[in-house]
């Protein structure tokens, strides 16, 4: 029950780290990196960013797609899991997410441009809210990898550090639902990963991502390899194709189960404005 438990928290942070394979884009948290002070003045965020898009493809290579469909595996090798893996996306903000393993079923996650969703064996379908809502929203969004500082309040540059054996620039990024450390390589400027925490129903798990092996797809590069590492264990993301063909919008509309949870929120939400109105008129 626990190997159970641990599983689901673990795979729900995953499905998260799904979408930094095509966003690079992650909810970190300090961690205590090793910062090497640097003599010369640190690029920005946005020459920092800049370089990234360029060296990966440009920005027009980038605008150029607007839907995206990734193929691939997830494995967790402690627990000798392996199983297919696949990320739907469309402009602007549309994502469905979906793994299934053998001896434990299939895991959907997905964003219709409103709603975030997951469903899974072991918890049933749940619709998201707060700090998981806001990742889902960011990590849908199709360009988000063109201008990832859109989404941050504040951005600083404020190391040159030892990232997974790499020298590494170090963005701290900064949104109202928490402070992200992102990495992008000195040398190659390729962004190599992040420290996570992930929110999951389960509470929020500390993470680290590291982007590996980028191939070129449609003119853009994109890790093939991503290792996530989280509650001591590693799991791995591997993208093997992606493709650019039109996918059908009803592709991303909301499954039966959840559009049911939906329509019980929104339900229980005009009862209750109905009691507060009641309430309001029996005090006047």
């Amino acid at each position: 029950m626990r190997t159970l438990r641990t599983f689901q928290i673990t795979l729900m942070s995953c499905l998260f780290a799904a979408c930094p394979l095509l966003t690079t884009s992650a909810i970190a948290q300090e961690a205590g990196d090793k910062v090497r002070p640097s003599e010369e003045t640190l690029p920005t965020p946005r020459e920092i960013i800049d370089r990234f898009i360029e060296v990966t493809g440009g920005r027009e290579a980038y605008k150029k797609h607007k839907f995206r469909t990734a193929r691939g595996a997830f494995e967790m090798p402690a627990m000798g899991m392996k199983g297919p893996m696949m990320v739907k996306q469309s402009t602007p903000n549309l994502m469905l997410v979906n793994i299934s393993l053998p001896g434990i079923g299939e895991m959907k996650q997905g964003f219709n441009g409103t709603i975030g969703w997951s469903i899974d064996p072991m918890s049933g379908p749940q619709i998201m809210a707060g700090k998981q809502l806001e990742q889902m929203k960011r990590e849908a969004d199709f360009f988000n990898s063109v201008d990832i500082l859109k989404n941050f309040k504040e951005s600083r540059t404020v190391a040159r550090t030892d990232f997974n054996g790499e020298m590494c620039y170090q963005i701290k990024l900064t949104s109202d639902d928490g402070v992200t450390n992102a990495y992008y390589s000195v040398e190659s400027g390729l962004a190599k990963g992040s420290r996570t925490v992930a929110s999951t129903p389960q509470g929020e798990i500390p993470t680290t991502t590291m982007l590996l092996e980028y191939k070129d797809f449609g003119g853009v590069m994109v890790p093939t390899r991503t290792s996530v590492e989280m509650l001591g264990q590693q799991q791995m993301i591997v993208i093997e194709d992606i493709s650019f063909d039109e996918i059908p919008e009803s592709e991303f509309a909301l499954p039966a189960a959840i559009k049911t949870l939906s329509e019980a929120d929104a339900a229980k939400a005009d009862e209750n404005d109905a009691t507060e109105g009641d309430d309001g008129k029996s005090g006047s």
